[in-house]
């Protein structure tokens, strides 16, 4: 599959680490080995020291409040703040930044991906994660459509949008971070949404898109009514920068088959694509961010060297 083939040629085994070899950088991982599906994998424990920029880590991120607005009924507007989380390197300059957005929530529930976040700025890269309208302590009214209705999801898809606008305008309004070099990404629901949004809106200094098993809904409730296929499809053609696609086999929203067929689209449109669908030894691939950060962190690594986003220390 995608993310392992030729895994022998990337990698030169070191003392008690593995060197990872890319264009402009050689990271040592410390390791052990196990074997999957007759795969062999190299597992590093090591994580959370992995450095290109010489920066530490800030593990639990800080709580941020981003000012946005909310259009009323009655055509007014009114001011509210969305909820955030802040991770910052220890390290000095202009960070660079990415924009990650979380998928379909319930409620109250706050989402932090750590594990993700402390990899961004052990590069010297500050992490956005921000709460979209009516979730976790954000203000506003929510709008999470479970519809096969194409305009009520793409309702949807605007809201959130607008959500992510006001990330945007934080990095812009905050001095610490370079809006020049902005990464973007999401999970789910929020992995389809970078996408969107950056062929929507084309901001000026971002990057690229990292898209972990990105969905609007399953491939069997609308049959007749594809959002998914929709929404890849508008993104591909809108779409300027790269962007990488992490997916795992067996995810409980698409198949295999759907999951391809959403990649192809993408690409037929015109998006500049790389796509992965791994192999893994978990049960569900959609948990791919959260559980497979062995089979995914080499091709991020990867990417990153590929749009040249590091920080300085």
């Amino acid at each position: 599959m995608s993310g392992h083939q030729g895994a022998a040629s990337k990698y030169a085994s070191g003392g008690s680490c593995i060197k990872l070899r890319t264009q402009s950088h050689v990271h040592c991982l410390p390791i052990f080995m196990v074997n999957v599906k007759n795969l062999s994998i190299a597992l590093w424990v090591g994580l959370l020291y992995w450095s290109s920029a010489g920066a530490q880590t800030q593990s639990g991120g800080t709580t941020i409040w981003i000012p946005s607005m909310e259009r009323l009924p009655d055509s007014n507007q009114k001011t509210i703040k969305l909820e955030a989380t802040l991770y910052t390197p220890n390290a000095t300059g202009k960070y660079p930044v990415f924009i990650f957005n979380h998928g379909l929530v319930s409620g109250f529930s706050r989402v932090k991906y750590d594990e993700l976040a402390n990899l961004m700025t052990s590069r010297g890269i500050a992490v956005i994660m921000p709460m979209r309208r009516g979730l976790g302590g954000s203000e506003g009214s929510q709008n999470q459509p479970r519809s096969c209705d194409i305009a009520i999801n793409m309702a949807g898809v605007q809201h959130a949008i607008e959500d992510i606008d006001a990330a945007f305008a934080y990095v812009r309004s905050n001095p610490s971070l370079d809006a020049e070099r902005v990464l973007l990404g999401g999970n789910s629901r929020g992995g389809v949404l970078a996408l969107v949004y950056a062929a929507r809106r084309k901001v000026a200094g971002l990057k690229g898109v990292i898209n972990f098993v990105g969905t609007w809904g399953d491939d069997r409730s609308c049959r007749f009514d594809d959002i998914n296929g929709t929404l890849f499809k508008e993104a591909g053609a809108g779409s300027e920068i790269p962007t990488l696609w992490l997916y795992g086999e067996g995810d409980g929203y698409n198949s295999d088959k759907s999951v391809k067929y959403y990649a192809e689209t993408y690409r037929l449109a015109g998006g500049d694509l790389t796509f992965r669908l791994y192999a893994h030894d978990f049960w569900n691939g959609h948990k791919l961010l959260e559980k497979g950060s062995k089979f995914w962190l080499p091709d991020l690594i990867q990417f990153l060297d590929r749009i040249n986003l590091v920080g300085t220390n």
